[in-house]
């Protein structure tokens, strides 16, 4: 009898093993599958040429980005928006609501003296919003290298203790500002580097796009001010990004890779729908540094910025999770 029993307490035993390994061994196959199903997707968004199954796997993508997005904090950072008289109100308005105001702080870097004449009671209302950075000298076309390389000693001089991360921009450009401090926080700070659309032509190791924006950490901005000082960037005439690439070259601020793992461009000259259609200036192709390349392929799913970004086209893309978002809402 109590052998019998024993028998059967082995038995149930047994039975409840085998039960319990055959539950696992499904909920871990599911897991894998639902794993490997994820992983695809992400990778087939720079494959597939079907509109609709673009559309499927994007989706899908987006879903996964937003989430990871979700999970990053706000870095500590300074947006500075290279703006005019002329620009300020027909441009920065749009920016500022759509984007920057979401940085921890931002400037608007342009010659102030009289901007307040004759303005209008909506334009009053933008200007008690924002803070602007005020630079004594002309605010003309010709000038924007020596307007470049005043805001970057003023910024330094103004706020290095508050800030370690600094975003140049244009006022006609737009950025994903999650997107953004996801790629600043995967980034060492402390090495002298500045990131933004490389062009490998006029500085000898090459500058950044000014269009597409640049950003650098405090350390670069050190050095940039330590050069500013010294007078060895005391350009005055000709391109902003031009003169900052020189004055990279003479500090020693090297010009960092900001491609995905795809080689793909995070940061972009032109405006969405031109990079995703392929139409490029000449110059575009004798500049870039990386292959120019139209469609998917064009452009990182976590891209930060478009330069030549309408006004309406920002309200728009503030509403989307990356560039892609933004083309098939506009298809």
């Amino acid at each position: 009898m109590i052998a019998n029993l024993k028998f059967y307490k082995y038995l149930l035993t047994f039975c409840f093993v085998l039960l319990f390994a055959a539950f696992f061994l499904q909920h871990s196959n599911t897991f894998k599958r639902d794993s490997i199903l994820t992983a695809s997707n992400l990778a087939k968004s720079t494959l597939i040429n079907s509109k609709n199954d673009t559309i499927s796997t994007l989706s899908t993508s987006s879903i996964i980005l937003t989430s990871i997005l979700k999970s990053i904090e706000p870095t500590n950072l300074l947006c500075v928006i290279l703006t005019s008289k002329k620009t300020i109100f027909e441009r920065a308005p749009a920016g500022f609501e759509t984007w920057s105001h979401r940085c921890n702080k931002t400037l608007f870097s342009l010659n102030s003296n009289n901007l307040t004449e004759n303005i209008t009671e909506t334009n009053l209302k933008f200007l008690k919003k924002i803070e602007i950075l005020h630079l004594p000298i002309n605010d003309s076309y010709d000038k924007m290298a020596e307007k470049m390389i005043l805001t970057l000693k003023l910024i330094y001089e103004i706020n290095t203790p508050r800030f370690n991360w600094y975003m140049i921009v244009d006022d006609d450009t737009f950025v994903y500002i999650d997107i953004l401090h996801k790629f600043i926080q995967a980034t060492n700070p402390n090495l002298a580097f500045s990131y933004g659309f490389n062009f490998k032509a006029v500085v000898p190791t090459g500058y950044h796009s000014g269009g597409g924006g640049v950003l650098m950490p405090n350390e670069s901005l050190k050095r940039f001010y330590e050069s500013i000082i010294n007078n060895k960037c005391s350009f005055k005439d000709g391109y902003s990004d031009v003169a900052l690439g020189h004055c990279s070259h003479i500090s020693n601020v090297k010009l960092g890779n900001s491609t995905d793992s795809l080689g793909r461009e995070r940061f972009h000259p032109l405006d969405a729908k031109s990079h995703y259609e392929g139409i490029f200036p000449d110059w575009l192709y004798l500049y870039a540094s990386n292959k120019v390349k139209s469609g998917i392929e064009c452009c990182s799913l976590e891209s930060i910025s478009f330069h030549y970004v309408s006004n309406q086209d920002m309200y728009i893309m503030a509403k989307s999770q990356n560039f892609l978002d933004f083309i098939y809402s506009r298809l």
